[in-house]
């Protein structure tokens, strides 16, 4: 690639075999090499004596299309897309049928850096397997997949660094009593990156998506409470009054035996009340893997921790798994909370929710609590405790001292 930026225009491409570990699954390790030589016969036919191709990884290939304007590198791939998809490789008596996804980009600036070019190639890639695979997608079209596959990126690269470097940063927001607006129940943990490049900190639902798609939301958890349990310990040394502090756990977390032996370390390494801990665990991670969440709730319970159901009513919404996850709260979504005054069917969902949560003696919290008015109704339904802009904005954790 480095020698080909001097010389003319040339376009750098990568094959990913769709779904190719169903192959390897179905047919066997040897059959899966079998197709790998196969394809890689099939593409060399297809292409010029002057173009390069090689292994990437497991199921995927790099091309070099050397002398070859994106025009017709683009006319290329098809053609490789089109062949591969129309031919079926024969193994013993079965034939395997396959689709490829490609991503391309032009190499025509001798001032581009390597490192660029590669990110770029990958979100190509990434565009065509996100339109549906068995495709071509082409990093000169700068559509909103590119876009959103850049902003990412982008995201994810801050989240590594986050990681590597300890650059997250802990804030929290306030949860009332709606009998008594100054009575604190407790500060929701949430996590911020600063983003240089905008000047800003990234939203919770873009941090939230790019670690899911890195698969990184464990290690995460792991950097909140060991960093939140570190901070309350000085507290506690310190004999400052420490309030209840809720805390968000991903599902994979939840799913994961080695996370809730990590907490349970912590329990012993930290001189922290448990008591003042409580967990949020979405709904619908915890229907999801309710024989896991049970069990991860009831050894968490046994040693003093709280739970809360997180965005009751926007999963499942059954009722019936109230009964069978112990938890002490149930927050009830936002969505419904900012919509019921103006929304018959919302207005009766959250009191829905607070009737029946109530019967089990089960605590609620309304989420987006935003208006005088909402606070109100809430009342009246019988909702315990709000949050909301209007009760405060999120402040650095270590201000709520």
């Amino acid at each position: 690639v480095s020698k080909q930026k001097t010389e003319g225009q040339t376009c750098l491409c990568t094959i990913d075999i769709d779904h190719f570990k169903v192959v390897n699954e179905k047919y066997g390790y040897v059959a899966g090499d079998h197709v790998l030589n196969e394809l890689v016969g099939l593409i060399d036919e297809l292409i010029s004596v002057d173009h390069i191709i090689g292994r990437l990884g497991d199921n995927e290939f790099g091309l070099v299309l050397t002398n070859t304007n994106i025009d017709d590198g683009l006319q290329i791939c098809e053609v490789i897309r089109e062949e591969i998809k129309s031919k079926k490789i024969k193994w013993h008596d079965d034939y395997i049928a396959l689709t490829v996804s490609i991503g391309i980009i032009p190499i025509d600036n001798a001032e581009q850096d390597i490192e660029n070019i590669l990110a770029q190639l990958t979100l190509a890639l990434s565009a065509a397997q996100e339109n549906g695979r068995d495709c071509v997608h082409s990093s000169a079209t700068q559509d909103t997949m590119m876009a959103y596959h850049s902003g990412k990126m982008h995201y994810a690269m801050l989240i590594e660094d986050a990681l590597q470097n300890d650059k997250f940063e802990l804030f929290a927001q306030p949860i009332l009593s709606l009998e008594d607006t100054a009575d604190f129940y407790a500060h929701e943990v949430l996590l911020r990156i600063y983003d240089n490049n905008k000047q800003e900190y990234i939203s919770s639902q873009e941090l939230i998506n790019a670690a899911e798609s890195l698969e990184v939301t464990t290690r995460i958890d792991r950097w909140v409470c060991e960093n939140v349990y570190r901070l309350l310990s000085d507290k506690v040394a310190q004999q400052i009054h420490i309030p209840n502090i809720s805390i968000n756990l991903s599902g994979h977390s939840i799913v994961n035996i080695a996370f809730e032996e990590f907490l349970l370390e912590l329990t012993e390494k930290y001189n922290v009340p448990t008591s003042i801990i409580c967990f949020e665990i979405t709904e619908s991670v915890a229907v999801k893997s309710i024989s896991r969440a049970q069990n991860f709730i009831r050894n968490l319970k046994d040693v003093g921790y709280k739970f809360s159901l997180d965005d009751f009513g926007v999963g499942y919404c059954s009722f019936n798994y109230l009964n069978q996850l112990d938890v002490d709260n149930v927050k009830i979504d936002g969505s419904f909370v900012s919509a019921m005054l103006d929304d018959a069917t919302q207005f009766a969902t959250v009191q829905a929710i607070t009737n029946v949560a109530r019967t089990m003696k089960i605590k609620t919290i309304a989420e987006f609590v935003e208006k005088p008015e909402i606070i109100k109704a809430l009342k009246v339904i019988g909702v315990d405790y709000g949050q909301g802009y209007i009760f405060g904005k999120p402040c650095k954790f270590q201000d709520i001292f």
